[in-house]
């Protein structure tokens, strides 16, 4: 069979003629790819080459024969079918490192330094122990006359292989030509650039969510050089992200007992301590970090976030002016969620998002989508996310999982958390056909996996939040990439196109603050699941800690969206509504001690503040609300799941609409069950209208009957309707990616 397909070179020109109008493809023989290679290996080019020919009648996307083809047509010269070959390869196997080192190659051979250097780096985030091409990385540094970065490729290179002589002549000579100390001084001299580059590489791996390989490249860097600073603070940052926190706590102190006066070190284990709600020790090491570094960014902002938890607002205005006047002067280094919370511009918020990301998630150089049209016979959408748990994104999203029109739409799990075994967890999992845990994969990893699965859609459930991971979509691994629910804002990148929102959450005129094209659903952007279990036991008013009679005012939002000013209203409610009280969330014993000493500043007896403890279940929480009279929103960071909750619950939540997205979506889900009613534009008519609802009780009656009867008839919690919008949108995002436009802003027309 071989000599039979090598014999039909030879046929005649009118054979080949009729070939063209009537192609017959041979059969081949199962091991027709290593016969290729073997003749590949022998130097037979020509027969090679006309076996991957043969191979790729047969199997067009048949990725090694399309990268050996490239890498034979590299060998004879012809670079530019190697690079469109090795590439059509990429396309088809995204996550093979070998074919980016390939690609490297080529353009280095064609003078194309900066595209070479990219490949290879594509190449090493997927295996970043390749000896070749960490050799050619350091050879394209050198024609570029990047002296010190082939100096630190080479000294990753020794890494790999300490013993071998020709590296080290290369990096003893670059050495001289840089000066920085000709060949090794001293064994000390040694022993720290060892130090140094497994040091920077569990930099590079932590960068690309390679946690466990940078875990051992800090432990490497620590046991050649024990009182390396920067390695224990890095190798206790990759612990945190991990969330072993004990681990991590013990990282940052080596860091300060090397160094007592280093700043990074109090700042790190202060967050450790506020992860474990150890709040006084948190605020003390940020207070200790910003006297050693004044102008120490992530310690001022960690310092206000913690003291907003813990309701301590000794220093709230001076704090709040200053992070927003760094932000709009261009200030890098702000964590975009945690300044949401006192942010009332969303241009502000862009500004903040695009710095924080241009610094940590910048986009790749070469996407791994790069215009294909996939051909499905379903929308493959993915759903991206770290919450598929106990987290209430899962708790609203998951009927919308279930009810998918799965004829239509093909959807896939992406969890960024492992398999979580809770109920909400496991109902998650099964509402997919295909869940994927990728919570030891890196980045790129990760992106390649998409890449792979020909991903329609892809649809980022976290954004700028704790624990997202935005740099998987700096690579766009899919050609629509979607911004939606777990973030109340834009994330400021170019990559992601679409931001899902409705009316309410953002007006036409804010528009230009968003880096997305704006998606409007019909009624809300918020989805909910119709099937909430209340439970059936309400408690009696005593039991919930409640006096037996007077007006219930609550809030059970996060005490962090509590401010001076909004409080100073509620005292004053609480001041003229006789016998009433407010009920809170019980946090955390600090914030619950501030609070009822603000309430003594305020004349208002500290227990008429009365505060929730965590209930057994969600359900047991649902029910207990119907103890409460009206639920007071904060501003400007709403109430979101918590106003769900309520409204669920048959609690009437009054709000005050804010200037952004996260002080908007209480309007939004009044509005979509039909009670715009309790949607108040400044904080006076706020105050006025919740002092009137709670002195007209057939008022306040009128709107708890209408929340009654209009939860069931109104589209807020029709699941089934939100899911045809959600759907429509993404039919229309994905024919305008079939007919190759560009993302542009639409509305979903709603359905009869």
């Amino acid at each position: 069979m071989l000599k039979k397909i090598f014999a039909r070179k030879s046929a005649s020109q009118s054979e080949q003629k009729q070939e063209q109008t009537a192609p017959v493809v041979e059969a081949l023989p199962a091991d027709a790819f290593q016969i290729a290679i073997q003749h590949h290996q022998k130097g037979e080019l020509p027969q090679a080459e006309a076996l991957y020919r043969k191979i790729l009648q047969h199997e067009p996307n048949h990725p090694d024969a399309l990268h050996f083809s490239g890498v034979l047509a590299y060998q004879t010269g012809r670079y530019d079918a190697a690079v469109a070959l090795i590439n059509q390869a990429i396309a088809v196997n995204p996550g093979f490192s070998a074919m980016y080192g390939n690609l490297g190659l080529v353009f280095q051979a064609q003078g194309k330094f900066d595209q070479a250097i990219d490949s290879y780096y594509k190449a090493l985030s997927l295996q970043p122990d390749s000896v070749d091409v960490r050799n050619n990385l350091g050879s394209a540094f050198v024609a570029q006359n990047n002296i010190a970065a082939a100096i630190e490729s080479y000294r990753y290179l020794l890494l790999l292989m300490p013993d071998d002589v020709q590296t080290q002549n290369r990096l003893d000579y670059l050495l001289k030509q840089n000066a920085v100390g000709g060949n090794r001084q001293s064994e000390n001299l040694s022993r720290l650039n060892d130090a140094k580059a497994h040091y920077e590489l569990g930099d590079l791996l932590r960068q690309q969510w390679q946690l466990n390989q940078a875990i051992e490249s800090y432990k490497k860097a620590l046991a050649i050089k024990l009182d390396y600073l920067e390695a224990h603070l890095n190798l206790g940052l990759v612990y945190q992200e991990q969330c072993f926190w004990d681990e991590a706590a013990k990282c940052f102190g080596f860091a300060l007992a090397i160094n007592p006066d280093c700043a990074p070190g109090y700042c790190h284990l202060g967050t450790i301590y506020h992860l474990q709600n150890k709040l006084d020790s948190a605020i003390e090491h940020y207070q200790k970090a910003l006297s050693l570094q004044p102008d120490y960014i992530e310690a001022r902002q960690r310092l206000f976030n913690t003291q907003l938890h813990c309701c301590d607002w000794s220093s709230y205005r001076e704090s709040r002016e200053k992070i927003r006047n760094d932000i709009r002067a261009g200030q890098h280094g702000y964590r975009p969620f945690p300044f949401l919370v006192l942010s009332e511009s969303v241009a502000d918020e862009r500004q903040c998002a695009s710095a924080y990301a241009a610094d940590k998630y910048p986009p790749a150089v070469t996407p791994l989508w790069s215009g294909q049209r996939y051909q499905h016979d379903r929308i493959r959408v993915a759903y991206i996310s770290d919450d598929f748990r106990e987290h209430p994104v899962a708790y609203l999203i998951a009927e919308l999982f279930e009810k998918h029109n799965h004829e239509r739409f093909e959807t896939i799990a992406i969890s960024l958390n492992p398999e979580d075994k809770s109920p909400i967890g496991q109902r998650i999992k099964n509402a997919f056909r295909q869940y994927i845990d990728v919570s030891q994969m890196g980045n790129y990893e990760v992106a390649a996996l998409i890449r792979e699965l020909e991903i329609d859609i892809a649809v980022d459930l976290m954004g700028l939040t704790s624990y997202s991971r935005t740099g998987i979509f700096s690579f766009r691994p899919a050609p629509v990439q979607v911004n939606y629910l777990g973030y109340p804002s834009t994330t400021g990148v170019d990559y992601i196109d679409y931001i899902l929102a409705d009316k309410q959450l953002i007006p036409l005129e804010h528009h230009q603050n968003y880096s997305e094209k704006v998606v409007y659903l019909p009624d809300t952007f918020f989805v909910n699941d119709s099937n909430r279990v209340i439970a059936e036991y309400t408690p009696t008013r005593a039991e919930a800690g409640l006096p037996e009679t007077g007006f219930v005012f609550c809030c059970f939002n996060n005490h962090y969206k509590i401010n001076p000013e909004l409080f100073t209203i509620w005292m004053r409610l609480l001041g003229k509504v006789e016998n009433s009280v407010l009920w809170l969330s019980a946090a955390n014993a600090f914030a619950i001690a501030n609070l009822r000493n603000q309430a003594i500043s305020h004349g208002v007896a500290p227990e008429r503040l009365i505060f929730a403890a965590r209930t057994r279940d969600v359900a047991d929480h649902l029910a207990r609300q119907k103890l409460a009279d009206l639920f007071l929103d904060t501003l400007p960071y709403n109430a979101h799941a918590t106003t769900s909750d309520a409204l669920w619950g048959g609690l009437p939540v009054l709000t005050c609409m804010g200037n952004t997205f996260a002080g908007r979506v209480a309007g939004s889900l009044l509005t979509a069950v039909g009670l715009p009613e309790l949607i108040t534009y400044n904080l006076q008519d706020y105050e006025a209208l919740a002092f009137k609802l709670a002195t007209t009780p057939e008022l306040l009656s009128q709107i708890r009957d209408k929340l009654a009867r209009n939860r069931s008839t109104y589209p807020l919690f029709n699941t089934d309707r939100f899911r045809q919008h959600i759907e429509a949108a993404y039919t229309m995002m994905w024919e305008r990616y079939q007919r190759g436009e560009s993302p542009a802003s639409f509305a979903v027309p709603p359905i009869d």
